[in-house]
């Protein structure tokens, strides 16, 4: 049976007890503390988020969105999404923007 790396003549039977840490217990804030803390982040120039709904997770749209489902020959798409990730666009309304301002200036 295994030993678990003690030796044979070790006493497993002795428990070693250690005194337990005392539970740290919050105390309770006065209100001229709390007033007085709130002073001074005001004066550090800390703001207050109280009242600040939570925001939904995801990009800011900073315009009106829209959606076109484009249909077309498989090889003049393909052929735009060559286009696309040889112009670094992110997305393909990007590569679209910027085939409608090439077409602008000409």
């Amino acid at each position: 049976m295994s030993k678990f790396g003690f030796d044979d003549d070790a006493d497993l039977d002795t428990v070693i007890s250690l005194p337990r840490p005392a539970a740290n217990k919050p105390k309770k804030s006065s209100k001229r503390a709390v007033e007085q803390a709130g002073e001074a982040g005001k004066q550090l120039g800390f703001v207050s988020r109280e009242g600040q709904g939570a925001r939904r997770p995801g990009r800011r749209q900073t315009e009106p969105q829209g959606r076109i489902l484009l249909t077309g020959p498989e090889r003049i798409l393909e052929r735009f999404r060559r286009y696309c990730e040889i112009n670094d666009s992110r997305a393909y309304w990007m590569g679209l923007e910027t085939l409608l301002d090439e077409s602008d200036n000409n």
